[in-house]
């Protein structure tokens, strides 16, 4: 069966806390579990590090035992599995919101800490947001909906705001009760703890320790108590100060550290925000708290709160567990704050077994691919060759990838299979225990390895990045019998190994060409010196099969679409999710969730519409005096027959047939204007082709032929002047297109 990450079908929202967790597409799981016939076996997810994976493979039939430490993850898993009730949570935010505090209700008292004026009308309003640029240490703007002068937007924070910020004088000691629950005075977590602290603002402190001891003084009932808990807890990510401004400058926070700009939000409404984010489908799914012993059930969760090596004594006692799992990125951010959500919400003990990630400021990827060989090597004996373990490696970064195969490889397994995709970075890849026998001879390795990514880059047929090379490279080795590395070394060490030789080998200049000097070498983008053998470029092969699939079926579901090119364009070759939407675009209208055929491109007029064009451009050379020949091109000619300029009329934006070419001036390609978006992206990616672009080549759509065609102003003299007046769309600046 092919490997790769399918896309996800569900339209299942985002989950709480999603900026931390892996970027996995509701719906991939069941998919890729379907896909490979594993749908109702015994799993184990020894990470735990996905709540969607686990919930997906319960739906699925399957049994899934988790390992678990952080009890944050393990309160998302169970609450992705078994979701809360819209009614359950809000009850539980009405239940909340009337507890009193100082003579109001608990909802004014927190509205109150974001009381306002009306910049324009000067009227009270509660601002939803602050928006803070540091370093100044009062916010800049505010957002808010004023109901008299029904203004609503943002304004630059006033006077009075940053008085009133300057005047919280019971900050401190809301910021002493909560540093005191987390680490008391002689606490060796103090300091540490008092810096993920300062990630809130005095007014959200004040908020948070105010809703903490709510929770310590009322007792809730037992069926509200969780669904409480779940709206404070996202209310607690809510208000720290990692929601960048514009969120798309720092979407998953990975550093503890203040973003440059950032919005402060309301604490109320962000518990109000939070009862659509725990709202999610039901399911019939079962969660239980597992203790050895206990049988394992299809459709169940089995969550099991100790670590692997607590966990291994029992699994040879248990039925043999294929391991589907996703490798945790390292996030400082989100376990530094696992920690002090963990304390506030469920108790000292609770977070005793993460409390360390406090003091692990930054994540070192040798000590990451130490960490993961110490996991692995437990369960080396209790996985077998005919079960391989299934591992996906989202946001795969060349030295995230490295990391993981080393920790593998080290710990005793070998890569069966792998494939990487393209511009989202997603990866995946199964492993057996053992690791085929060596001879040790170095050279022969490198030979090989120097062969195997060749022939990549000529089964891709167009250059590719560091990335792509990279984790080609990683996964050869770690599949190879002819690798030297052996299994019980140390995995930093091979790690480094593997950077080094993977580097040396695309520094061959006389083997690989790197096409942007000016880059440093792993954000290269890189082609051969001997081209000899290529053939049709990726992207082209792409676009004709994304073509072929819409133009038999004129509708087809956009989820069905991806999957189908994925299974075509396997392994290595898998092509981002944007080409393929580009390669849609160019010859479909996209509606809930279908691509349906414009009624221009089908096959029998596309090919009536070529037909057409070509006579326009013979009657044209002819009026504007040329002598005109057609050699599979319409060849304009002076009165020595000389080639003047050549049109090439295609229905697709496949422009792979340049690269053979030698000379462009007066060269033309005729498309359809629907193909812009799809050249561009061809030019950005392919810098081949930029280089045809800068000699001379000419790219003109359809309708362009058409107008200069019937243009009584259209001369021989100012035709070059008429070419310029029709761009392709989102021109680059940097590229002549035309």
């Amino acid at each position: 069966m092919e490997l790769y990450v399918p896309p996800g079908g569900s339209e299942r929202g985002p989950l709480p806390l999603d900026r931390f967790l892996p970027p996995l597409e509701p719906g991939a799981v069941s998919a890729l579990l379907r896909n490979q016939g594993i749908q109702g076996a015994n799993l184990l997810d020894v990470f735990g590090s996905s709540p969607r994976l686990v919930a997906e493979a319960a739906e699925a039939g399957c049994a899934v035992l988790v390992s678990c430490t952080n009890p944050i993850l393990r309160f998302l898993i169970r609450h992705t599995a078994q979701p809360f009730k819209k009614e359950e949570l809000q009850t539980a935010l009405t239940r909340l919101g009337n507890l009193p505090k100082d003579d109001v209700r608990l909802e004014q008292y927190l509205q109150e800490l974001y009381r306002s004026r009306c910049e324009h009308c000067g009227h009270d309003i509660i601002v939803d947001a602050f928006l803070w640029i540091t370093p100044k240490d009062v916010p800049s703007y505010k957002v808010y909906r004023c109901e008299r002068c029904n203004f609503e937007g943002e304004t630059p924070a006033g006077i009075e705001d940053a008085r009133l910020m300057r005047e919280l004088s019971a900050y401190r000691q809301h910021r002493e009760m909560l540093l005191a629950r987390i680490a008391p005075p002689g606490d060796p977590y103090r300091q540490s703890a008092a810096e993920a602290l300062d990630i809130y603002t005095p007014r959200a402190q004040i908020a948070i320790d105010v809703l903490l001891n709510k929770l310590d003084q009322v007792q809730f009932d037992p069926l509200l108590a969780p669904a409480v808990r779940a709206l404070c807890l996202s209310a607690m990510d809510r208000c720290t100060s990692l929601w960048s401004y514009p969120q798309s400058s720092r979407p998953r926070p990975k550093q503890l550290s203040l973003s440059p700009r950032y919005y402060e939000y309301n604490v109320w409404q962000a518990l109000l925000w939070s009862v659509d984010r725990w709202s999610q489908p039901e399911t019939e799914v079962e969660v239980i708290s597992w203790e050895p012993g206990t049988p394992l059930g299809a459709g169940t969760i089995c969550l099991y709160p100790g670590s692997v090596r607590d966990l291994v004594p029992f699994l040879s006692e248990m039925s043999p567990h294929q391991m589907v799992s996703i490798l945790p990125r390292p996030n400082q951010a989100f376990w530094s704050l696992s920690v002090l959500w963990a304390i506030w919400l469920f108790g000292k003990e609770a977070a005793q077994p993460i409390k360390r990630s406090l003091l692990r400021h930054r994540v070192d990827w040798h000590w990451y691919a130490g960490a993961l060989k110490s996991v692995l090597s437990r369960l080396e004996k209790h996985l077998v060759v005919e079960k391989p373990a299934l591992t996906l490696i989202l946001e795969a970064e060349p030295a995230f990838l490295e990391a993981a195969f080393a920790g593998f490889q080290t710990a005793g397994f070998s890569s069966t299979g792998f494939a990487l995709h393209e511009d989202s970075l997603q990866a995946i890849s199964t492993w057996i225990p053992g690791y085929g026998k060596s001879d040790g001879r170095t050279a022969e390795t490198e030979k090989s390895l120097r062969a195997y990514l060749i022939d990549v880059l000529r089964q891709r047929s167009e250059p590719a990045s560091y990335a792509v090379l990279a984790a080609a490279a990683l996964a050869w080795l770690a599949g190879s019998a002819a690798d030297p590395a052996r299994s019980g070394g140390q995995a930093g060490s091979l790690m480094d190994s593997h950077h080094q030789r993977i580097n040396t080998l695309l520094e061959e200049r006389d083997i690989f060409l790197r096409m942007d000097q000016s880059l440093e070498l792993e954000r290269g983008l890189f082609w051969l010196k001997d081209n000899t053998g290529t053939g049709e470029p990726l992207s082209d092969r792409v676009e004709r099969e994304v073509a072929r699939i819409l133009m038999e079926a004129r509708s087809f579901p956009d989820d069905q679409l991806v999957d189908q090119v994925y299974r075509l364009f396997p392994a290595i070759l898998i092509p981002g999710r944007k080409l393929i939407r580009l390669c849609a675009e160019a010859y479909a209208v996209f509606k809930e969730g279908i691509w349906h055929l414009r009624e221009e491109e089908q096959p029998d007029q596309r090919e009536a519409d070529r037909v057409h064009i070509t006579t326009q451009l013979w009657a044209l050379g002819q009026r504007l005096g040329f002598q005109v020949d057609d050699t599979g091109e319409v060849l304009w000619l002076d009165g020595q027959g000389r080639q003047v300029k050549s049109f090439l009329v295609s229905t697709q934006a496949a422009l792979g047939f340049l690269l053979g070419k030698q000379e462009f001036t007066g060269s033309n390609l005729v498309v359809p204007g629907s193909r812009s978006g799809l050249i561009l992206d061809r030019l950005r990616r392919d810098p081949r082709l930029k280089e045809a672009m800068n000699h001379g080549l000419r790219i003109l759509k359809y309708r362009q032929i058409r107008r200069l065609s019937v243009d009584p102003a259209v001369e021989r003299g100012n035709f070059e002047t008429y070419l310029d007046l029709d761009p392709l769309e989102h021109q680059d600046p940097q590229i002549r297109l035309l």
